[in-house]
């Protein structure tokens, strides 16, 4: 009997290793065809690519390689143009139209009126990047403090402003009145002289009631009113999006509403992410964009074209005299972030960064000459002051006169023409002049306003002993997926009870390592890679019993390096 045992033992200790083996190799075989897609997604747009650059077309870079979408001008016509602030797709060799808008004194309440002009981007390119009809009127602290190297320009557009008895900086409302015409290719999003609902008033997260109708789509039209209803010290948080994003931006609003904050606005491209906001109980605003509900590729048309919504809503934002605290969808707060606004009332603008390596070692801003990186605009606060209004009229203008130039890198570009020096040398607090030389910036610390590399990978602000204010999912290469995907790791995704209930349940294991692959021998690349190997053959066997058991496999155990 117990030789019988023993055989059938051996018997299925053998059929599981044949089990996992055929598993293992099923595996083996979907990675690798989806990695031949992926080769053959990439050769296809990289032909497309050579073939856009041979014919004279400009070509942008591309996102995810399956289902790509090339950004030439293959198949599109000759002038394809959408609603969107008027954003084209034109012949590289064709003059480009583009729009002015005219913003009557909005705050009075009269209707915003459009007045398309016939200038080309051709045209506009020769022109100045801040170039406006309107004035420009330095904040009341220039007088006391002036950037010593400004040129010249500058200070004559100071000396020759028409604007009369400008608005003090943050007083609640200043400036939307005062600022009688946007930059061309802003579009006329606020809709003043309609009240605002008292169903559109309701406190975050207070639904509707149960069978009521959602309001005609213009009562969610941008007004001042709506905005000084939500405003708190003159400052409202705002981000926007499509539908594609829904779990983003209540995920985005959730971790805002739990930190107290609550002077939240969130702008809609589509009415399907309007309607469903309004039942969700958040604050949102009609965008009228028109915009797909669909995840748009990045470098595509459609991803330029809502770079350009930021820029319209900076632009709207600031011609109503509040602060703006801008971020993307994809970022989450884990501290109330406003109070550190509130330390630099000396900045025009302050924004996060791409750099990687951290300059400061407390909650300090980061010094400008030694970030090296591209500043990111994921996250970006505006103060209502002349300097940065002339700011986003130039960037406005800039993007206006290049459908297929990245806002960021229009960004970076612009205020990058002059850099520094410090505005207070002596007082240390590292905001420094930018753009034209009258605009004062601040670079928020990496450690603390963290990209997904000093977040994720790089864990900077552990290394200094400070909690962060908001990690933005950035340094990932798989779209919208992979940005859930590292919310979710960090326990900063807020997921509906069904996704932790998954069908077949779910399975972990434990990483037990041999003590010698951790600490034995030389640390050399050899004993790295066997570190790391010896944990992925263990993951995979993970994998493959949980395939076989139709369970998902979670709580994955920490997968040390020796290097």
């Amino acid at each position: 009997m117990a030789a019988r045992i023993r055989v059938l033992n051996v018997v299925a200790a053998v059929a599981i290793v044949v089990i996992l083996y055929h598993v293992g190799r099923a595996l083996d075989w979907e990675l690798e065809a989806r990695l031949q897609e992926y080769r053959e997604g990439f050769s296809d747009a990289t032909a497309a690519s050579t073939q856009a650059i041979a014919e004279g077309g400009d070509v942008q870079p591309l996102g995810n390689a399956r289902g790509l979408e090339t950004a030439s001008l293959q198949g599109l016509p000759k002038e394809a143009s959408t609603s969107l602030m008027a954003l084209h797709v034109a012949d590289p060799d064709a003059a480009m139209p583009v729009k002015t808008v005219l913003v009557e004194d909005a705050a009075a309440g009269s209707a915003g009126a459009a007045e398309e002009v016939g200038a080309t981007a051709e045209g506009r390119s020769q022109e100045s990047p801040g170039s406006s009809e309107g004035g420009l009127n330095l904040p009341s602290d220039t007088a006391e403090v002036t950037n010593p190297t400004a040129g010249t320009t500058a200070r004559e557009a100071a000396t020759d402003a028409t604007s009369t008895n400008p608005p003090t900086a943050d007083s609640p409302g200043a400036g939307a009145s005062g600022d009688q015409q946007f930059a061309t290719g802003v579009r006329p999003i606020l809709h003043e002289g309609r009240p605002l609902l008292p169903d559109l008033k309701r406190e975050i997260w207070e639904k509707p009631p149960l069978g009521s109708a959602v309001p005609a789509r213009e009562e969610f039209a941008l007004r001042h009113e709506m905005v000084q209803h939500r405003q708190r010290e003159n400052v409202v948080v705002v981000t926007f999006a499509n539908h594609a994003y829904l779990d983003f931006v209540l995920n985005w609003v959730r971790h805002l509403t739990d930190l107290g904050v609550y002077n939240i606005l969130v702008g809609a491209m589509d009415t399907k992410l309007l309607e469903a906001l309004y039942w969700e109980g958040v604050p949102v605003f009609d965008l009228e964009s028109g915009m797909t509900t669909d995840e748009p590729g990045w470098g595509t048309p459609v991803f330029h074209a809502i770079g350009r919504e930021k820029v319209t809503l900076i632009n709207v934002f600031l011609s109503l005299g509040v602060q703006l605290l801008l971020c993307d969808t994809d970022a989450v707060w884990l501290r109330n972030p406003l109070p550190y606004m509130a330390r630099y009332p000396q900045a025009d603008v302050l924004t996060s960064s791409d750099y990687l390596t951290r300059s400061v070692d407390d909650e300090s801003l980061e010094h400008w000459d030694r970030v090296q990186g591209p500043y990111n605009i994921g996250i970006l606060h505006f103060r209502p002051t002349d300097p940065a209004k002339h700011f986003a009229r130039a960037w406005a203008e800039q993007l206006a006169g290049d459908s297929k130039l990245w806002d960021q890198r229009g960004f970076n570009d612009l205020m990058r023409q002059k850099l520094g020096p410090d505005v207070h040398p002596e007082g240390n607090d590292n905001v420094f002049w930018a753009f034209d030389g009258t605009l004062k910036l601040g670079i928020l610390p990496v450690a603390l306003f963290c990209s997904g590399h000093t977040y994720f990978v790089q864990h900077l602000y552990r290394k200094i002993g400070l909690e962060p204010y908001a990690m933005h999912a950035t340094f990932q290469f798989t779209g919208t997926g992979g940005k859930r995907h590292r919310f979710r790791e960090a326990m900063a995704f807020i997921d509906p009870p069904e996704y932790y209930d998954p069908p077949g349940g779910v399975l972990s294991f434990v990483n037990n390592i041999p003590e010698e692959l951790l600490i034995g021998g030389d640390h050399s690349l050899q004993t790295h890679f066997n570190l790391a190997n010896y944990q992925l053959t263990n993951l995979r066997s993970a994998l493959a019993i949980a395939t076989i058991l139709n369970r998902t496999l979670v709580s994955l155990p920490p997968l040390p390096l020796s290097l």
